[in-house]
C-alpha cells in the first residue's frame, strides 16, 4: 500500500531536515539566515569536510524522490529547499573555481591543474550528487521549475559547467584520468539538471533560452568538448527548447552564438561521435523543427556566413574533413536535406529559387575541381573525397526538386534548365566516365591510372545519380530537352544503357532520360536515329556466354538479340 498524502508531507520535512544539516556541514547556514559569504570547501586538513561521505549522503536524498513525483512536489513547495539548494550550488562553484586551476593559474609547479587529488575529487562528487538533487526535483514538476528558475540556480550551473567545460579543454594532455571521469560525470549531471529545469515548460524556456544567446558562449563551450554523452545532453536541451516554438528557434538563426551552435551541431553530422547512434537523431530532429517553422533558404541564408563560422571549434575526426570547394556547413545542411527525404514540410521549404540556384552555381565550381583530377591524379584525388558526397548530395537535392508532375517541380525544371544546372551535371558524367570506366558483368573495368582509385570508388552510384537528374529535368520540359541535346549529354546518356556494377539502376534510368528526351521532341529522335550502332562493351560477350551460355548480338536493324549459345 502506496503513502498517504500526510505520510509523504512528513518525509519531505525529514529530507529537508537532512538536507539542512548537511549544508551545515558545509558551512552553509540556511536561507532563513542573514546573508554571509559562503565559505571556500577544506577538504585536506586534517579537520576539513569529509567529501565523499558528505556526497553520499546527498545522492540518497536524490535517489528517495527519483521515483516519487508527489513527494518532489511535497519537498520543492517547502520554502527554503530550492533557495537551500541554489545556496550549496553557489558555494560549490566558488570552490571549483579555487580548486581547478583557469589558464592564468597554471604553472609547472601547478600542471596537473588541481590543488589536490582529493580535493578535485571530493568537490567533483559534491557537484554530481547536488546537481543530481535538483535535477530529481524539477523531473515533470513544473512549479518546482519555476521556483529553481525563480532562485537563480542556473546561474551557479552555469558557471560550474562553463569551468568544468574550459578546464577539459585545457588540461586535455594532463591531470588524473579519475579526475577527468568525475568531472564530466558533473558536467553531464548539470547539463540533465539545466535541461530538467526547462523541459515543457514554457515560463521557464521563455526566460533562460535568451540568456544563452548574449555575449557568453555557453552551450558552443560545452558542445565544443569532445566528449559524445556532453554533447549528446546538450542537443537534448537544445532540442526541448526549440521545438515547435518560432522565438527560441529564432535566436538560433538571428543571433551569432545561434548560428555558431546551428552550424556546429549540422558539421556533427559529417563526424558522428563513435558509439554513439543518439546523437545524429537528434540533430536530424533539431533540423527539421527548425526547418518546418522557417525555411530552407532562412535557414542557410543564417549559415552562409564564413567569417563568422570559422571559429567553429571541430574534434578531431571532424577536421579532416574541411573541403577544397565547399563550405562545411553546406555540405552537412546539404546532407541533412538528404537524409530527411520523407519529411513533407522540408519539401515545401525546398522548391525556393534562390536556393537552389545557389547550388548551381556551388555544383559549377566543385565539378570544375573534379574535372582537374583527370591531370592531377593521386594529389587532388586523396583530398577530394568529401567534395564527391557534397557533389552526390547536390544531385539528390537537385533530383527531388525536379522528380513529378507537381506544378513546383515543373517550375523547378524550367528554371534550373535555364539557370545552367544541365552543363555542370554533362560535364561530370563525362569525367566520370573517364575516371571510372564501366564495369560490365564479368567485374572488369576499363584501364585506368592507379592514382585516381580513391576517387574512383567514391564513384559509386554516382553516375546514375547524374544520369537521374538530366531525366527529371527533360520530363515534360523542351528547354531542358534542347540543352541536354547541345551540351552533348545525349551519347552520354546512351553510352549508360546497359549493366554497370558500380551504378546499379543506370541502365534503366539511362533508358527512362532517353524517353524523356524524346517524347515530344522530334530533334532528338532524329539525333538518336541517326547515331551508328557500334555493338556491345569490350568483354561483355564473353562474360555473358561464360556466365549466362548466352550472347548478344547486334541485328541490322541496330537492335541487340539476345540469345542461348547453343542456339541454331
Amino acid at each position: 500500500m502506496g503513502q498517504t498524502e500526510y505520510e509523504t508531507e512528513t518525509e519531505a520535512l525529514q529530507l529537508y531536515a537532512v538536507l539542512e544539516q548537511l549544508a551545515l556541514s558545509l558551512g552553509i547556514p540556511p536561507p532563513s539566515t542573514a546573508t554571509v559569504s559562503l565559505p571556500l570547501l577544506d577538504f585536506d586538513s586534517a579537520a576539513g569536510i569529509k567529501g565523499s561521505e558528505l556526497a553520499e549522503a546527498f545522492k540518497d536524498i536524490a535517489k528517495a524522490i527519483c521515483r516519487n513525483e508527489l513527494l518532489r512536489r511535497k519537498l520543492g513547495v517547502i520554502p527554503a529547499t530550492i533557495p537551500l539548494i541554489t545556496r550549496i550550488l553557489a558555494c560549490i562553484s566558488n570552490s571549483i573555481m579555487a580548486i581547478f586551476y583557469s589558464l592564468d593559474s597554471i604553472t609547472e609547479a601547478t600542471c596537473v591543474g588541481y590543488t589536490s587529488w582529493k580535493s578535485a575529487q571530493d568537490i567533483s562528487n559534491l557537484a554530481t550528487s547536488v546537481f543530481q538533487i535538483l535535477r530529481n526535483l524539477c523531473a515533470a514538476v513544473p512549479e518546482n521549475q519555476i521556483l529553481a528558475c525563480k532562485a537563480s540556480a542556473y546561474v551557479s550551473i552555469e558557471r560550474i559547467l562553463n569551468h568544468l567545460c574550459s578546464w577539459i579543454k585545457l588540461n586535455k594532455s594532463r591531470s588524473c584520468p579519475d579526475i577527468k571521469m568525475l568531472v564530466f560525470a558533473s558536467i553531464h549531471m548539470g547539463i540533465q539538471t539545466l535541461g530538467n529545469m526547462m523541459t515543457s515548460n514554457p515560463a521557464v524556456q521563455n526566460k533562460l533560452w535568451p540568456r544563452f544567446f548574449g555575449d557568453a558562449e555557453f552551450f558552443t563551450t560545452l558542445f565544443a568538448v569532445n566528449d559524445s554523452r556532453t554533447k549528446k545532453y546538450v542537443l537534448l536541451c537544445v532540442y526541448n527548447c526549440v521545438f515547435n516554438d518560432v522565438a527560441r528557434s529564432s535566436l538560433l538563426l538571428d543571433t551569432a552564438e545561434g548560428r555558431k551552435l546551428l552550424a556546429a551541431f549540422f558539421i556533427q553530422i559529417l563526424s558522428p561521435p563513435i558509439n554513439d547512434n543518439e546523437s545524429p537523431d537528434i540533430i536530424h530532429a533539431i533540423f527539421k523543427s527548425i526547418i518546418s517553422l522557417h525555411s530552407a533558404k532562412v535557414v542557410w541564408q543564417a549559415l552562409n556566413r564564413p567569417s563568422e563560422l570559422q571559429s567553429i571549434s571541430l574534434d578531431s575526426r571532424a577536421e579532416v574533413l574541411h573541403l577544397s570547394s565547399l563550405p562545411l556547413v553546406k555540405v552537412a545542411f546539404l546532407r541533412l536535406i538528404a537524409y530527411d527525404s520523407d519529411a513533407e514540410q522540408l519539401d515545401q521549404s525546398l522548391y525556393d529559387n534562390s536556393f537552389a540556384l545557389g547550388l548551381v552555381e556551388d555544383l559549377k565550381s566543385a565539378v570544375q575541381e573534379f574535372a582537374k583530377l583527370r591531370v592531377r591524379g593521386m594529389e587532388a584525388a586523396s583530398g577530394f573525397g568529401e567534395d564527391l558526397r557534397a557533389i552526390r548530395d547536390m544531385f539528390w537535392y537537385f533530383a527531388r526538386v525536379t522528380d513529378g508532375g507537381s506544378a513546383l517541380s515543373a517550375a523547378m525544371r524550367e528554371v534550373l534548365s535555364a539557370e545552367g544546372l544541365i552543363e555542370p551535371v554533362i560535364q561530370f558524367l563525362g569525367v566520370a566516365q573517364e575516371l571510372q570506366p564501366v564495369v560490365g558483368i564479368d567485374g572488369q573495368r576499363g584501364a585506368v591510372d592507379d592514382g585516381i582509385v580513391v576517387v574512383r570508388e567514391g564513384l559509386y552510384m554516382m553516375k546514375a545519380d547524374a544520369i537521374q537528374v538530366l531525366s527529371n529535368l527533360a520530363y515534360g520540359c523542351k528547354n531542358a530537352q534542347e540543352k541536354i541535346r547541345i551540351a552533348g549529354g545525349i551519347p552520354l546518356i546512351l553510352n549508360h544503357c546497359h549493366i554497370d556494377e558500380s551504378n546499379p539502376f543506370i541502365k534503366e534510368r539511362s533508358v527512362f532520360a532517353i524517353r524523356n528526351l524524346c517524347e515530344g521532341n522530334a530533334e532528338n529522335q532524329a539525333l538518336i536515329a541517326s547515331m551508328e550502332a557500334v555493338g556491345l562493351p569490350a568483354g561483355q560477350n564473353e562474360a555473358l556466354a561464360a556466365g549466362h551460355r548466352m550472347t548478344a548480338q547486334l541485328g541490322k536493324n541496330g537492335k541487340i538479340r539476345i540469345r542461348a549459345v547453343d542456339e541454331d
